[in-house]
C-alpha cells in the first residue's frame, strides 16, 4: 500500500492551476513540459496497472473502484492541459515565425530606388 504513496503526489493537484502555474509566465521550453508530461504519462500507467479495484485488509475489504476511476480521470484531464498548453505555446511560435518571415519578405521585396537603399538593404540581408 505504501507504493501507492505516489498517487497522493498527483492527486492533490489542480488541473487548471497546476499547469498555469507550472509556467506563469510561457517563459519554459518543450523540453521541461516533456519532462513533466512523462511524469504525468507514467503515474497514469502505474494508476491504471498497479492501482487494485480492491483491497483485503484484515476482515474488511476495501473497494477502491471509483478512487482509481476518478484518479484516471484526474490525470487524464492534468495530460490533457498540459498537451493543450504545450499546443499553445507552439501555435504562439509558430505565430511568430510567421510575422518574422512576412516582415522579411516585405523588406526584400522593397526595389532599391538609389545606391543608398541598395547598400541599406545589403546591409539588412547579411
Amino acid at each position: 500500500m505504501e507504493d501507492n504513496r505516489y498517487i497522493e503526489k498527483v492527486l492533490m493537484l489542480d488541473p487548471v492551476d497546476f499547469v498555469t502555474e507550472f509556467d506563469e509566465n510561457g517563459d519554459r521550453d518543450l523540453n521541461d513540459y516533456r519532462i513533466q508530461l512523462d511524469e504525468l504519462i507514467t503515474a497514469l500507467r502505474r494508476v491504471i496497472n498497479e492501482l487494485k479495484f480492491s483491497y483485503n485488509i484484515g476482515l474488511f475489504k476495501v473497494s477502491c473502484k471509483p478512487f482509481k476511476e476518478n484518479a484516471i480521470i484526474h490525470i487524464r484531464s492534468m495530460i490533457n492541459r498540459f498537451l493543450l498548453q504545450m499546443k499553445e505555446l507552439m501555435m504562439r511560435s509558430i505565430r511568430e515565425l510567421h510575422n518574422e518571415y512576412e516582415e522579411i519578405s516585405k523588406q526584400l521585396q522593397v526595389v532599391p530606388k538609389s545606391p543608398e537603399d541598395l547598400a541599406e538593404m545589403k546591409k539588412y540581408q547579411e
